[in-house]
């Protein structure tokens, strides 16, 4: 049922949206990491930059793949 809620939900967020949330999960996931010491901000940036790109750039292929 819930995994039903979760897909219906998804099918209706743009790519934009998704990597939004994305963005902005990752980020709360880097300032837990930063508080706890365990990366500094600069790493955290750059890891959160490295995954959101290349979560775009698998997103593009996919893609264009299906048309």
């Amino acid at each position: 049922m819930l995994n039903k809620l979760l897909k219906t939900i998804l099918m209706k967020l743009t790519k934009e949206q998704i990597l939004g949330i994305a963005r902005h999960a990752l980020t709360f996931v880097g300032g837990i990491l930063i508080m706890k010491g365990l990366v500094d901000e600069a790493t955290a940036t750059e890891i959160i930059g490295g995954l959101i790109t290349l979560a775009g750039t698998i997103w593009s292929v996919i893609d264009k793949n299906k048309a």
